[in-house]
């Protein structure tokens, strides 16, 4: 395979198998292959393995790649503030994605997924006030402010940004979705500024009609991508309210987002594929989300959400094992966790000291790396 790339960019990459990466390497020159993933997005049960596996073992026997040979200090990095979402709606969005209010009938909680330890907790941006991961530890986490967007955090933190509807009836929550859209664009939104993500795979094409119907004949254009072109890159048409599944989602952004049909991610809420759509569902809103569905798979979800709003929107739970749950695992080395944690202690000290962040990066690995 010929080598004719510089350079190879891989967004949404939990959801590309191993056999892709490989691809990759072998069309760009010098191994530059950069990827972007988010295993809370992972919805396509692809599993991310870590870089020797990934990328396979020479004639040799030696792994391509190697994070452990120190080619590039800086070739695993956390990325641990969030820009896109408010506060409230990221934290949201944890609590549902990993289950943390996820109640048992017994009165209990069950959570669904687990991060492995705390250092994977404070480089997502969270700060652990209690617990340290052990089994049955009891965890508090809180999410700072300084690492969401100083504005959001002024204009959006109001708990009135995330509304759950429950309908008794499917007509009556399609006509409740439109309604509330018509309200909004009496508000100054703009029809591209809103989408709908449809959680009901199955019946997708009903919600859809229904909704595009009622819009257009209150004269509001409808993009709707299930009757786009396979090959459409598109998410958003000027003076269009996009109509949108869930795998069209991700990667793209709204201003506000109506999540529809959450009882079919509830009625199966230990599934952690549902799990993950809905937090990727959230997690397309730049400014509010409002979910709605049918029935009383509706509770769980209000009933989760409204724990975690008695929680003051803090992440408390009871450390289960690994053996009981999934873990969602960080992937990198010791050396790699420190560069990232240097990264981070910068940022805080420009605030304090006013040396730029070059320089006090700088001064920290000589500190810390000096032989």
């Amino acid at each position: 395979m010929q080598q004719q790339y510089d350079y190879c960019l891989i967004d949404e990459a939990q959801d590309f198998p191993t056999s892709f990466y490989r691809v990759c390497r072998q069309i760009v020159r010098r191994n530059r292959v950069i990827w972007a993933y988010d295993d809370f997005q992972n919805i396509l049960h692809v599993k991310m393995q870590d870089e020797k596996e990934t990328f396979g073992k020479d004639v040799n026997g030696d792994y391509y790649i190697d994070f452990a040979r120190k080619e590039d200090e800086l070739q695993d990095l956390v990325l641990h503030k969030c820009y896109r979402n408010p506060r409230k709606i990221l934290i949201t969005a944890f609590a549902l994605g990993l289950g943390v209010y996820n109640k048992l009938r017994d009165g209990g909680y069950q959570m669904i997924q687990r991060l492995e330890n705390n250092e994977h907790w404070e480089s997502l941006g969270f700060k652990v006030k209690e617990g340290d991961s052990s089994d049955g530890s009891k965890m508090v986490i809180e999410r700072k402010e300084e690492n969401s967007s100083g504005i959001k955090n002024s204009l959006l933190e109001s708990n009135s940004i995330i509304r759950i509807y429950k309908a008794e009836k499917f007509r009556e929550e399609l006509d409740f979705i439109v309604d509330s859209i018509l309200e909004d664009l009496g508000k100054e939104l703009r029809p591209e500024d809103i989408s709908v993500v449809c959680m009901d795979n199955i019946n997708v094409k009903k919600y859809f009609d229904y909704i595009q119907n009622r819009l257009e004949q209150n004269k509001i254009n409808c993009f709707n991508l299930l009757n786009v072109a396979s090959n459409n890159k598109i998410y958003k048409v000027k003076d269009h309210v996009t109509l949108s599944t869930i795998y069209n989602a991700k990667g793209n952004e709204s201003g506000k987002v109506y999540i529809a049909g959450i009882d079919t991610v509830f009625s199966k809420r230990n599934d952690i594929t549902e799990r993950n759509k809905i937090f990727t569902a959230m997690t397309r809103s730049v400014a509010w989300v409002t979910m709605s569905g049918v029935g009383a798979a509706v509770d769980y979800c209000m009933d989760e959400v409204s724990k975690l709003i008695e929680n003051n929107f803090e992440l408390v739970f009871t450390q289960p094992s690994e053996k009981d749950v999934t873990t969602i695992r960080q992937g990198i080395d010791t050396t790699q966790k420190l560069l990232n944690k240097i990264e981070r202690l910068a940022e805080d000290l420009v605030k304090e000291t006013g040396v730029s962040k070059d320089e006090i990066v700088d001064q920290l690995k000589l500190k810390f790396f000096k032989k």
